[in-house]
């Protein structure tokens, strides 16, 4: 009988031990930053980042030059990211660390909401002038990065 219980209780022990590794817990979300491909069991500890590119080509940056524009500064959600002389630009842009760049840290939602404004500063015969565009872009974490140009 001893016998009995002591295979009995090892049988018990060792399929609850299986059991619960089998549900291991973690992030099970691909796209999120601490994806855990061993995860079983999604425990909603998923975060997410986010890249956004701004960039402009050859044309846009001749048509502000002859506007008498001779500086752009890039604000994103208000904060200064970078002032560039307006003669830079880029051919085209198919990377995420070209052009004007930012990673985002989303937290645990896979979307967010940027407002970024271009604020073109430059002098003509009236003296000197500034002009601004805003855009709202939405990041998404599944995207990984947008990739933005900016047209005049």
């Amino acid at each position: 009988m001893k016998k009995v219980k002591l295979i009995l209780v090892t049988v018990l022990f060792t399929a609850l031990v299986f059991n619960t590794s089998c549900k291991r817990e973690g992030c099970t979300d691909a796209d999120a930053t601490n994806y855990d491909e061993k995860a079983k069991e999604d425990d909603g500890s998923c975060t997410y980042k986010a890249g956004l590119v701004i960039w402009w080509n050859q044309s846009f940056s001749e048509d502000w030059l002859d506007d008498g524009c001779n500086t752009v500064k890039v604000y994103f959600d208000g904060t200064l990211i970078d002032s560039k002389a307006i003669s830079t630009y880029w051919p085209n842009m198919t990377s995420c660390s070209g052009g004007i760049n930012k990673q985002f840290d989303l937290g645990k939602l896979k979307t967010k909401t940027v407002k970024v404004k271009l604020l073109f500063e430059g002098e003509d015969e009236d003296g000197e002038w500034t002009d601004e565009e805003e855009e709202t872009l939405t990041l998404n974490a599944k995207d990984k990065c947008l990739i933005y140009q900016w047209e005049y």
